[in-house]
């Protein structure tokens, strides 16, 4: 049952659900929502218009940025973008430059893709909705039918970023009209909104649950109106969904980390440390903090305007085909050379076939083939 109506959710058709509702919210909060806050607050045209503009550029922004998440290409591996090492299907490892001469003779191991009959760049994977390689692949997103990867995973943060700051800013001005406005004038319903006065909610389901979200909402209309209601609710809805789904995306892009990496761990990749000797790389290989001039590589090389303006910059892929290792994670190859040296290899298979299939979540040690 479960997977049919995956299925029939995945079809091209359902994709009209996440537009309306991207489409239909951000121009509900800006045509009709907001106006009736400012109205309500009386700010005068000067301070109306800065806080209608600010509220239009974050929509702006933000379905520009839907838009490219949604439609735009993720980052396909293509079969012309090859290995350094054409034939063995390897790639080299891109180290700090302290680690250069120690882990010179380091490559990853090959992996290759029989859907997409091509050579595996490291951190890409097959998204089998999409039937094809992402670099960087971060995750398959079911509300944007599509996958994030290095090419569009700046526009999928930007797009959660400007939706928070956006209904941040309808919060807030709600929340001044509820608490600071006084009610509407000639509304005698307002000073009935009392416990006592509505004892018949008590006996709704959820009991003093029910009655106290019922008479908070209540409230709210009656003080602010319809509109400023539906958009305090409306506003609050998008800031869980958003701290829900987003958030976390945007932490883990700060310690270049990825989704599918911090759920499942580097699972099938390996890098050869000596001949025929395979060490396992672990979640944490790439992990390390981003710094500001870091981020070209998600957002473009000009990606500073990008948070001004509804740009888009060409992402250079070879970021992507040659990762850099965390310090930590050379730091641990280091280490698991050392001691191949020292002790040998404890764990020997056939092929690199039954080497990848090595069950999630064992520690594994070092094998040689």
């Amino acid at each position: 049952m479960c997977k049919k109506l995956g299925q029939c959710w995945e079809s091209p058709i359902c994709k009209i659900v996440p537009v309306t509702l991207c489409f239909g919210v951000p121009i509900f909060l800006l045509f009709f929502g907001l106006p009736a806050i400012l109205a309500d607050l009386q700010l005068g045209l000067f301070a109306t218009t800065i806080h209608l503009g600010f509220f239009g550029w974050c929509c702006t922004q933000f379905i520009f940025n839907f838009l490219h998440s949604m439609f735009g290409d993720p980052g396909t591996l293509k079969s012309t973008m090859q290995p350094h090492d054409a034939v063995r299907g390897q790639y080299e490892m891109n180290v700090p430059e302290e680690f250069k001469e120690e882990l010179k003779q380091v490559k990853y191991a090959p992996r290759f893709c029989n859907f997409c009959a091509n050579w595996k760049a490291p951190r890409s994977h097959h998204c089998r909705r999409c039937k094809k390689c992402i670099i960087r692949m971060d995750h398959h997103c079911p509300f944007l039918f599509n996958c994030i990867g290095i090419r569009n995973h700046g526009n999928f943060l930007l797009m959660h970023t400007f939706a928070f700051i956006g209904m941040i800013h309808i919060l807030i001005l709600c929340a001044y009209v509820f608490f600071a406005m006084p009610a509407n004038p000639g509304n005698d319903l307002w000073d009935k909104i009392k416990m006592r006065d509505l004892p018949h909610m008590q006996h709704f389901a959820f009991g003093p649950v029910a009655f106290l979200f019922t008479h908070i909402v209540t409230a709210v209309i009656l003080k602010a109106g319809y509109l400023a209601a539906a958009s305090t609710v409306i506003s609050l809805v998008c800031v869980i969904a958003i701290s829900i789904c987003g958030l976390p995306s945007l932490y883990l892009a700060t310690k270049n980390a990825t989704l599918l990496e911090y759920q499942f761990g580097n699972q099938s990749e390996y890098a050869e440390i000596g001949e025929n000797v395979y060490c396992p790389l672990g979640s944490l290989f790439y992990t390390m903090p981003v710094k500001l001039n870091s981020w070209g590589g998600l957002l473009g090389k000009h990606w500073k305007s990008r948070l001004f303006l509804p740009v888009n910059y060409e992402i250079d892929l070879n970021v992507g085909l040659n990762p850099v290792a965390s310090v930590y994670g050379c730091e641990q190859l280091v280490q698991r050379i050392e001691q191949v040296e020292n002790k040998g290899v404890e764990l020997s298979v056939t092929s690199l076939d039954s080497l990848v299939e090595t069950p999630a979540g064992e520690n594994k040690s070092d094998v040689a083939i």
